[in-house]
């Protein structure tokens, strides 16, 4: 009955060994090929440590989508307060601002028929196929030069101002 018992224990430890060995290859910390010992490929042990990789997979995710995203719509350039002065009138001032997907085009200029003086006329405007022509009113078509950064048609060449020299431009008149 001792060797029965003994040899008994010899089977329960060889089976409890290879039911260890084979849960261990499935969860993946037991090597199952033979040769040098491999440690398993994880991000670690320690929980913080995946936090910290799977935040920072994350991030970089993001950001790298947001890189490829341009952020600046299309017509922006044209935004803003612009100044002409061809000398000839008193200077023609223009407002351009942005009315969901088109643009409001407000030109303040001297008016010489009927009543004398400033009059300020507002008309939609909206860019042509090109990035750099927009297109006010349906019929004047208004490029941006970018290396001067102004705006010119057949008879409006306009460079950019602030808010503060546009305010103070029109109060003048």
């Amino acid at each position: 009955m001792l060797e029965q018992s003994e040899t008994y224990r010899t089977c329960l430890l060889a089976y409890n060994c290879q039911a260890r060995l084979q849960r261990g290859r499935r969860l993946g910390s037991v090597q199952t090929q033979p040769g040098a010992y491999r440690k398993p490929t994880t991000v670690g042990t320690h929980l913080m440590n995946r936090r910290h990789f799977i935040a920072a997979a994350g991030a970089t995710a993001v950001l790298s989508i947001l890189a490829g995203c341009k952020t600046e719509p299309k017509g922006e350039k044209f935004i803003g307060h612009w100044f002409s002065d061809n000398g000839r009138y008193p200077p023609t001032l223009v407002h351009i601002e942005r009315n969901k997907d088109t643009f409001l085009f407000t030109e303040t200029a001297w008016n010489n028929f009927g009543k004398v003086g400033y009059r300020s006329n507002t008309v939609p405007a909206t860019l042509n196929g090109a990035d750099n022509i927009l297109v006010v009113g349906d019929s004047k078509h208004i490029a941006y030069k970018e290396a001067d950064d102004e705006i010119v048609s057949d008879n409006l060449k306009a460079r950019r101002i602030t808010e503060a020299e546009y305010q103070a431009a029109i109060s003048r008149q």
